[in-house]
């Protein structure tokens, strides 16, 4: 779950949690950490949380848009070797975002 507020073109982005992830490798729990992008510029990283599938962060992260089109939400398996592991992926567009004062929303 997401939870963005737009202060003027300041956006607020509250990452909260993730439900149990799907892992499609043999991996029983991962390193998992949430990468923000503003159209591809990488604006925001969480906390890397250890040895799960159900993590939480609660992180709060404040990014100035100006003429962005999407938000995106990408998870990483944060690998002891780089390159971290592309775990999922979401894109929220502002159209859908923007005029609100809160947007809660959940990404499947």
């Amino acid at each position: 779950m997401h939870n963005v507020k737009l202060i003027y073109n300041v956006y607020h982005v509250n990452t909260v949690c993730l439900l149990p992830l799907q892992v499609v490798n043999v991996v029983k729990v991962f390193d998992p950490y949430v990468a923000v992008d503003i159209d591809e510029i990488q604006v925001a990283r969480t906390q890397t949380r250890q040895k799960t599938l159900s993590p939480v962060w609660n992180e709060e992260m404040n990014a100035k848009v100006h003429s962005g089109e999407n938000i995106n939400f990408t998870v990483f398996h944060d690998a002891a070797i780089p390159p971290d592991e592309f775990v999922a992926n979401c894109k929220v567009p502002f159209e859908d975002i923007v005029g609100e004062k809160t947007s809660d929303f959940w990404v499947m």
